[in-house]
């Protein structure tokens, strides 16, 4: 049926504690904060998560979800990040969607 199975993990979980279920999941999803409200800061440390990740499996998915706004972006698609959620930075206050839409594209 073309179904993806994912696995996440939060900011306090080390990306090694993944090892035992790599061979089961085709997404590894990270959240870079703390599961609850949108806005939150991106938490640094995790760049350092997706860079493991993605040296330890190569061929999987690894999407970062939280803080993800213009220069984080970049840094974890450098990191190895293949898919990226942004929530406030598109849909904040500050600027439109579509100029929003378009600084995220240019930084990565």
């Amino acid at each position: 049926h073309h179904a993806e199975a994912g696995i996440s993990l939060v900011p306090e979980t080390p990306w090694d504690a993944l090892i035992p279920f790599a061979q089961k999941v085709d997404l590894f999803h990270v959240l870079a904060v703390s599961p609850g409200l949108s806005g939150q800061v991106f938490d640094s440390h995790m760049t350092d998560k997706i860079k493991n990740l993605r040296s330890a499996f190569p061929k999987s998915i690894i999407e970062v979800d939280g803080g993800i706004r213009s220069g984080i972006a970049h840094d974890c698609v450098h990191a190895g990040a293949n898919l990226l959620v942004a929530g406030s930075a598109l849909f904040g206050d500050d600027i439109s969607f579509p100029q929003a839409f378009l600084q995220l594209k240019n930084d990565i």
